[in-house]
């Protein structure tokens, strides 16, 4: 993929090729070859990871959301109307607002669809201890236009709806002599005990782009953020 990286000697390569699925139980056969020791079974192991057994591409994923929020505004509307003293707007100011928000959504798509055709390699690292789900990835991306790492990130940038916090992208990082653009968000999940916080880091030289996504549970970001921030400065290109 052209860049080495550094992870904990106790870590383990889960992905390390250009996959659109993969499945639980190749994770899992994954990690006993790694961690001869990992005695959970696959089904308890489905349990603690809280996954399908088969991970839909990031396409289908969208895809499926879409299908569900597909309904017309006047459908949502009437709906929303049934306890009319909690929605007090009239149906034209709310069919501008679903138009705008059906716009937005369909612009992310664009964007999602965008990086998803320029990606070229993917790699991701775990430790044998799925507590907190830590996880470093790194993903490739064959760029179709010369792009600057803030560009990269506007691509890649989160749907509002998903983000419970996130900072302004910061330039303060460089990795590998490339300048870099940093960014911190947690995502809402439905399950207050399994919020994610994520710090990403956004690089591009000439048409390659690299996108580095380090993440874990809030709680466990504390514990892990040393151990991220050591991963990230060991990238380099080759």
């Amino acid at each position: 993929m052209g860049f080495s990286i550094s992870i904990p000697s106790n870590w383990g390569i889960y992905a390390d090729r250009l996959e659109e699925k993969v499945t639980l139980e190749e994770v899992y056969n994954l990690f006993r070859q790694k961690f001869p020791d990992f005695a959970k079974t696959f089904e308890e192991f489905k349990q603690k990871v809280g996954l399908p057994e088969e991970l839909p591409s990031a396409k289908e994923a969208y895809q499926e959301l879409l299908e569900e929020l597909r309904a017309s505004a006047r459908e949502v509307y009437k709906r929303l109307m049934e306890n009319p003293e909690t929605f007090l707007i009239s149906f034209e100011e709310f069919e501008q607002r679903y138009a705008e928000e059906q716009e937005r959504r369909r612009e992310y798509e664009r964007r999602r669809e965008e990086l998803s055709q320029m990606e070229e390699g993917y790699f991701q690292a775990l430790p044998p201890d799925l507590e907190g789900y830590p996880s470093v990835e790194v993903t490739k991306l064959k760029l179709t236009r010369p792009m600057t790492p803030l560009e990269l990130y506007q691509l890649d940038r989160p749907d509002p709806d998903v983000v419970r916090w996130g900072n302004r992208p910061s330039r303060g990082i460089t990795v590998d002599g490339l300048q870099g653009i940093k960014y911190y968000c947690t995502f809402y999940t439905g399950d207050p005990r399994k919020i994610p916080k994520f710090l990403n880091i956004y690089l591009a030289e000439e048409k390659v782009g690299w996108i580095i996504s380090c993440s874990c549970l809030v709680k466990a970001f504390p514990k892990y953020k040393g151990i991220f921030t050591k991963i990230i400065s060991s990238f380099h290109r080759i």
